[in-house]
C-alpha cells in the first residue's frame, strides 16, 4: 500500500482528503455497519482517509506518519472475560477499546477519554501492560506506524456503544480471542507472546 511522505503533505491544510488521489473533501458515506469515504474525482470509495488535523500528536517514521495510540483490555469482572468491540471505521475487524491521542493531553487522558466515549464506562487504576511501535498497519486517517500504549482494567457496568464507532460488543475467553479471525493482526502477536498472564488486570488490592 502506498503512504504519503512529508514532501508530499506538507503544504495541505487541515482536513479530510481522498488517501487515493488527495482531493479534498471525500464524501462520508453510513453504513449500518461501516464508515467509508467516495472521492467524487477518482471514484475509489475505501474507509481509508488522509486526515491532517494538528489535535493529533504526529511524528514522522520512515517516511510515513507516525501517530500514537492508547488501547484497553478490559475483563468483566463478573464473567472473566474480555470486551472487544467490532469497529465500523476503518479496518472492521474486532478490536480492543482504542483511540488516537491528541497533541494536548497525556497518555492517561487519552485513554480515559476513549474508554468512556467508545463504551460510556469511567474507569479509574488503569495498569500499564505493553507499549511499542507498530509499523505498517494503516488507521482510518492514513497513519501507517503507531505507537501503541496498551493497559488493563476491570469493569463490572454494561457498556454502552458508541454507535459512530462501533459496531458490537463482544466478550471472549483467552482462548477464544486469540481464535478469533478478525482479532487485528497488529495486536494478536503481542497477545500470543505476552500471554493471559501479563495482560489480565489484578484487582485492586492484589499484587
Amino acid at each position: 500500500m502506498h503512504y504519503h511522505t512529508k514532501e508530499q503533505i506538507k503544504n495541505l491544510p487541515p482536513g479530510s482528503y481522498c488517501f487515493y488521489c488527495l482531493t479534498p473533501n471525500p464524501q462520508r458515506i453510513i453504513g449500518p455497519q461501516q464508515i467509508l469515504f467516495h472521492c467524487l474525482n477518482c471514484r475509489t470509495t475505501d474507509g481509508l482517509v488522509l486526515k491532517i488535523d494538528p489535535l493529533f500528536k504526529t511524528v514522522w517514521h520512515r517516511g510515513g506518519m507516525q501517530h500514537f495510540t492508547v488501547g484497553a483490555l478490559l475483563q468483566n469482572e463478573t464473567t472473566g472475560k474480555y470486551l472487544l468491540m467490532k469497529k465500523r471505521t476503518y479496518p472492521q475487524i474486532i478490536d480492543v477499546i482504542a483511540g488516537h491521542v491528541r497533541s494536548n493531553e497525556t497518555t492517561l487522558e487519552a485513554l480515559q477519554r476513549e474508554v468512556q466515549q467508545e463504551t460510556g464506562l469511567a474507569l479509574p487504576n488503569y495498569q500499564p501492560r505493553w507499549e511499542g511501535l507498530i509499523t505498517n498497519y494503516p488507521c482510518r486517517y492514513g497513519a501507517p506506524h503507531h505507537y501503541w500504549y496498551l493497559f488493563a482494567n476491570r469493569f463490572r457496568a454494561a457498556p454502552r456503544p458508541d454507535l459512530q464507532e462501533v459496531d458490537y460488543f463482544k466478550e471472549y475467553s483467552w482462548e477464544e480471542l486469540l481464535n478469533e479471525p478478525l482479532f487485528g493482526p497488529h495486536l494478536k502477536p503481542i497477545f500470543k507472546e505476552l500471554g493471559a498472564a501479563a495482560l489480565t488486570p489484578v484487582a485492586p488490592g492484589k499484587k
